[in-house]
């Protein structure tokens, strides 16, 4: 039997430098990430081991180092790369990530988000 888990991470708040303007390129702001992984957890359910689950503290430990030290222009490209990083782990299926720029549009009272999906062909 499959056991396709969904495992959420969300509202993770990180500063990095992300954008085009000059202020944005010399200053860190918040970015907010939600992350969504599906994959099969027939392993984990079975030994009850951290070694066999998809480790959500480790996840987000790695995001956090691989974002701040790493400088992108545009939040489509930022998200790309972090799919990427999290698809690394040959178990996940499925990754859905949002990001949010609290202060892109705060002039207008809005924020930008961002959603990118990383699907595993069959």
């Amino acid at each position: 039997m499959n056991n396709l888990t969904k495992l959420e991470i969300n509202n993770l708040k990180i500063d990095t430098i992300i954008g085009i303007h000059d202020h944005e390129k010399s200053e860190k702001q918040s970015l907010i990430f939600d992350i969504i992984i599906f994959y099969n957890s027939s392993t984990t359910i079975k030994s009850d081991n951290i070694k066999d689950a998809i480790d959500y503290y480790d996840l987000t430990l790695n995001l956090k180092e691989f974002i701040s030290n790493n400088h992108y222009e545009l939040l489509e490209t930022l998200s790309h790369k972090i799919l990427e990083e999290i698809v690394k782990d040959k178990r996940i299926g499925k990754a859905i990530l949002t990001i949010s720029k609290p202060k892109a549009l705060e002039d207008f009272g809005a924020m930008v988000k961002v959603t990118n999906e990383y699907q595993k062909l069959s």
